[in-house]
């Protein structure tokens, strides 16, 4: 059997990004990173576009940074679940405090807290998680790329739960 030893330009591209507009996206992954600062984590979700037979199958990536975690909750929110609350013991230079986390673990993260590369898999309830985000046409280098503008929430009474908190209308920087 002959293989394809050659690749078109469009194989070393990817796909043009999709429309601008609303869809309809599945969590499939997390590939967790510390962030270029080194002082965050970039969770990097990846998504499927789901239940839109012209785009069914398309990935959509988002960092999901720790620095900025609007965009972490209102991500979880448009799964329809809560952010989780993590009690922080007391140090030296913090009194005990709740925070907010993303809910669930990777395996293998307690082994090795400071690498998240040697994490491995999610494990928790955004698994396979079908959710709404108007995704937009940006340019990153020079190539047009989707990314997330609004997660759309579907956390049942946020406005209730949370009444001081809004969510992003727009997480696109600049």
């Amino acid at each position: 059997m002959a293989f394809k030893m050659g690749m078109t330009k469009e194989d070393l591209s990817g796909p043009p990004p999709v429309p601008q507009g609303v869809y309809e996206l599945q969590v499939t992954n997390f590939k967790p990173i510390v962030a270029k600062s080194g002082t965050s984590l970039n969770y990097n979700l990846e998504a499927t576009i789901v239940n839109n037979p012209q785009y069914e199958g398309r990935k959509v990536f988002h960092p999901l940074n720790t620095s900025f975690g609007v965009a972490i909750r209102d991500f979880v929110h448009a799964t329809g679940i809560d952010m989780e609350v993590q009690l922080v013991l007391t140090t030296a230079d913090t009194p005990q405090h709740e925070e907010f986390v993303l809910p669930g673990i990777f395996e293998g993260a307690a082994a090795n807290p400071d690498d998240p590369t040697k994490w491995g898999k999610y494990l928790g309830p955004l698994t396979n998680k079908v959710f709404k985000a108007e995704l937009a046409v940006t340019s990153y280098q020079g190539r047009p790329k989707n990314e997330v503008r609004v997660f759309y929430c579907a956390f049942p009474g946020c406005a209730t739960v949370y009444p001081e908190m809004k969510h992003s209308q727009n997480l696109i920087k600049g």
